[in-house]
């Protein structure tokens, strides 16, 4: 591990986490460094697996939908969001 940290300037908690925690959330950039590291694409150092608890395309009922866009417009009046 200590090899493996210094070659890819990973920490080895994050290697560790990387490689022991199911659903660790890492960069791409650490990913980018490993796939470098082993000459290897993407998909030999990670896996995506759907997570079973999150709905794929929830359905939002329109009137929630127009109540948060009427809470986030400008008032009458005040000057528009910057960049806008």
């Amino acid at each position: 591990m200590d090899e493996l940290a210094a070659a890819t300037g990973i920490h080895r908690t994050t290697l560790y986490k990387i490689g022991s925690k199911v659903g660790y959330n890492t960069t791409t950039e650490n990913l980018s460094r490993l796939c470098t590291y082993f000459k290897c694409e993407l998909a030999d150092v990670a896996e995506y697996v759907p997570d079973d608890k999150v709905e794929p395309n929830p359905v939002v009922p329109a009137k929630a939908v127009k109540s948060v866009a009427k809470r986030k417009s400008p008032k009458k009046g005040s000057s528009p969001p910057v960049g806008a």
